[in-house]
């Protein structure tokens, strides 16, 4: 569900989202 919310607030807040709860 905060994937979706990420994705459409901003692609660049994705990565920064991404990254974060799938690792370092």
């Amino acid at each position: 569900m905060m994937f979706q919310v990420v994705i459409e607030n901003d692609m660049h807040v994705l990565r920064f989202y991404c990254r974060e709860p799938l690792g370092p």
